[in-house]
């Protein structure tokens, strides 16, 4: 700054209170002031006579401070450097935390270790069918036989197809005509034709002589026998819907759903974030079942559209704790290594609106070491005497150095020059240097 003032001409005062400030502000010429009305009142950018013999001793210091830049830099550009790779002490260490994540919750409350939440949704649908399990005897075919009208007049009397007999006692079974016949004229004449049952089963194999009442206007002209019985009824065992059957299906879906859930939740989490799956929940908004209970049927369908819903925890929150966590298990002069972080989800318990998240968090510690207090003992040093001035760290084992040129065999004496930086046994594996001779 002071040379930029002079190369301007121009008279520049410090408002500050920081007492380094005020001293290099003072060993370079400035004025300093501790409030800027004090410094509006003070005579310092007033014009001075001498202005013109300053400017040109400006410019000379300006140019001599040019000259000595371009030289530094050079030197800068040409100087040796040297890079240090240090592996500090390490241990391992493990910790076992609750972490509660809440929606209430704004930020991360460290003491009572809660971290905020928010609950997301998606829209759900799915159908399922199965097997129906119960079975019954259900009516299969119809029975057939013949029946004799008997004519109760001296006309003619045709008798259409399908019309309807039926037996008289007990429970009602009625039968249909398959054919139109015509009764001859004549009290007593006779005519013969074939009959079904109405309904399907067991019931329409009647004995003989028990269909005897003709439905309709025939009545009055003709009468009905069955001389012989009927027969061919049958029924097969089928299944059939029960209300077991409809809760075993819903619980399949919901099930199915439930695992869908968390696919369709993850499209609604934003980066770090994750679903504990025992946060999850289906909310039926309705649902269709294709039958109905008792109805005979071999499967049973379900169609349900449901609502997801699920805690979003951000993951890094999560990672914090944990590493604080870890940080009460180092030692002294240790501290943990966040690169090493591993977690496991042990539980997550779901209590009201939060979830109390049983979390296994382990790493390593590794031992603090200064990089500029590294600089400060190697530089200007040979490769050898370097190293011996590093014994004393807390290391795994020699550190690795190299220097270019490496012919020089001598650390830089510009600290800026000394590239300082850490490794585990891993990274040294992979990564190994040929020492300095």
């Amino acid at each position: 700054m002071r040379r930029q003032v002079d190369d301007l001409a121009m008279k520049v005062a410090l408002v500050t209170r920081d007492r380094r400030i005020k001293a290099l502000a003072r060993r370079h010429g400035f004025p300093v002031y501790p409030s800027l009305e004090l410094a509006k009142q003070g005579a310092w950018h007033e014009p001075s006579p001498a202005a013109g013999r300053w400017g040109d001793l400006i410019s000379v210091t300006l140019l001599l401070g040019f000259m000595l830049l371009l030289l530094g830099a050079g030197f800068f550009l040409v100087a040796p450097s040297a890079e240090v790779k240090l592996m500090p002490k390490i241990f391992p260490i493990e910790t076992l935390i609750e972490v509660r994540a809440d929606p209430e919750a704004e930020k991360i409350d460290w003491a009572a270790r809660t971290i905020p939440a928010r609950m997301v949704e998606a829209s759900l649908e799915g159908s399922a069918q199965i097997p129906t399990v119960s079975q019954k005897d259900v009516p299969d075919e119809r029975a057939k036989g013949r029946v004799v009208f008997t004519n109760r007049t001296g006309e003619t009397v045709k008798v259409p197809k399908g019309t309807v007999v039926a037996t008289s006692a007990g429970t009602i079974i009625r039968f249909v005509t398959l054919e139109e016949v015509t009764v001859p004229p004549g009290i007593g004449a006779r005519a013969e034709v074939e009959v079904e049952a109405m309904d399907a089963g067991l019931r329409g194999n009647v004995k003989a002589f028990l269909i005897n009442t003709i439905e309709g206007p025939l009545a009055l002209k003709l009468r009905v026998i069955n001389t012989a019985p009927t027969s061919g009824g049958s029924v097969k065992r089928r299944g059939v819907v029960t209300q077991a059957d409809k809760e075993r299906l819903k619980a399949l879906l919901l099930k199915r759903l439930h695992r869908e859930a968390l696919s369709r939740l993850e499209g609604e989490l934003e980066e770090g974030e994750f679903v504990p799956p025992e946060t999850i929940e289906v909310v039926v908004i309705d649902e269709i079942y294709d039958k109905f209970v008792d109805e005979v049927a071999d499967s049973l369908g379900l169609k349900i559209r449901a609502i997801a819903k699920g805690m979003a925890i951000n993951m890094r929150d999560v990672e914090a704790l944990a590493c604080s966590a870890l940080g009460m298990k180092t030692k002294e002069g240790f501290r943990p290594v966040p690169e090493s972080l591993q977690l496991r989800m042990e539980k997550a318990t779901v209590e009201g609106e939060s979830v109390l998240l049983t979390v296994r968090a382990k790493g390593i510690a590794a031992a603090e070491i200064d990089r500029d207090f590294v600089r400060g003992l190697v530089r200007g040093k040979s490769v050898e005497e370097a190293r011996e001035s590093l014994s004393g760290l807390p290391l795994e084992g020699s550190p690795l150095i190299r220097v270019d040129p490496p012919w020089l065999g001598r650390m830089p004496w510009l600290p800026l020059r000394i590239k300082v930086s850490k490794m585990t046994n891993e990274s040294m594996t992979n990564d190994q240097w040929p020492m300095n001779q």
